[in-house]
């Protein structure tokens, strides 16, 4: 199975606020759509309760500390180890790791690929995609998107060993 962390993030790193995506991109969410469709996402707690539900044509994960957190539609896991194995009992080809910080930080060292978004402008906000070195990543593909508010898609391979969960 392989491990990807998807995001997009502004100038500034910055991929939330107040529980929110700070920007409305026409067009960016879809392509997150078509990444992840028919795959396994994992995703926070936080993250969960900004959706509101379950995304429609993926197994979803939910990661939280909380032993009683119920999350309708998902399977709720309290490490990203167990998250791993429920998307591997899924028999998942990709999971996705769709956010937030906190889960972000734990997936990088497991992650085989990145796909971020890149918005051109600094936004306030509250919530960072982590800092991670080239290598062990390195790009592999970039796009440009244009129109009114245009953005890139850079997408990330790992050429080191990755650590197994």
């Amino acid at each position: 199975m392989e491990i990807f962390c998807i995001a997009a993030v502004a100038a500034n790193g910055v991929i939330g606020q107040g529980k929110q995506i700070p920007w409305q991109i026409p067009g960016e969410q879809s392509r997150f759509k078509e990444y992840t469709w028919g795959h396994a996402i994992l995703m926070g707690r936080t993250t969960w309760e900004s959706l509101g539900q379950a995304l429609p044509g993926r197994f979803n994960i939910v990661l939280s500390r909380a032993a009683d957190f119920q999350a309708p539609q998902a399977e709720v896991v309290q490490s990203l180890a167990q998250g791993l194995e429920a998307a591997r009992r899924q028999q998942a080809s990709k999971l996705f790791v769709i956010g937030g910080e906190q889960v972000y930080r734990l997936a990088l060292d497991c992650a085989d690929g990145l796909i971020l978004t890149r918005i051109p402008q600094a936004f306030a906000g509250d919530a960072f995609f982590p800092a991670f070195t080239c290598p062990p990543f390195v790009v592999s593909q970039c796009e440009t998107v244009a129109g009114p508010s245009p953005y890139t898609i850079e997408t990330y391979r790992r050429i080191a060993p990755r650590e197994q969960l």
